[in-house]
Formats: structure tokens, sequence, C-alpha cells
């Protein structure tokens, strides 16, 4: 395995072209620079691909965006799921210290979160 910035990826001129915009109105006192600088620091975009015999061909691919901190951050996850439209779920952990907040869905990914970066 060698470092990320020698894997080459190709990128269809027709990608750059594209405009996102995010649907949603923002009401939140985060400025947008803190918020990028919170994701990239602790936050973190996941694939997973998962055999699943519900599908024809056996497989599903999941995609999801979440912020994991510790416990007493939780108005600041509450104000991070704000910044981007109330989309997402902040759920409390049971067995540690820690509160999440993640985003699962498509729409909500391609049209909200990603376009913000």
């Amino acid at each position: 395995m060698g470092f990320e910035r020698n894997y080459q990826i190709k990128i269809h001129s027709s990608q750059l072209k594209r405009k996102f915009s995010i649907s949603t109105k923002i009401h939140s006192n985060l400025h947008s620079w803190f918020v990028i600088g919170l994701i990239d620091g602790e936050g973190t975009f996941s694939t997973s691909i998962i055999k699943n015999t519900k599908y024809k061909s056996g497989w599903t691919v999941k995609i999801w965006f979440q912020i994991t901190l510790h416990s007493k951050d939780y108005s600041l996850l509450l104000e991070l799921q704000k910044f981007f439209g109330g989309v997402g779920s902040v759920i409390n952990k049971k067995t540690q210290p820690a509160v999440t907040y993640s985003v699962a869905s498509i729409k909500d990914l391609t049209t909200i979160i990603i376009p913000h970066f």
C-alpha cells in the first residue's frame, strides 16, 4: 500500500461542471469554516459493501457520514445538525461517554453534506 496521494483518480469533466446547491436554509451559529475544520479533524465518510441475500446481486453498498465526540459536546453536534438543515441523527452512545451525529441518506449526502465541502 502506498500513500493516498499516490493513488490516481480519474474525474470526468462532466463531474467538474456539475453544480450543487444546498436546498435547506441554514439557521445556525456555526461558521462554515469551523464546520469544515471540525469535520476534517473528527469526521468520517465511510462506504461498506455488505453481503445481503435480499438483493438480486447478493450485495448492498452503504455510505454514511459521521462525527463522534465526547458526550459533553452533545450541544455542538445538535448545532451541527441544525447547520446542515436538520438532516441526520444525533445519538448518545450508552456504553461510552460519546455522542455521534450521522447522515446515511444518499439524497442528504449528495445535496447537503458533500456540496458544503
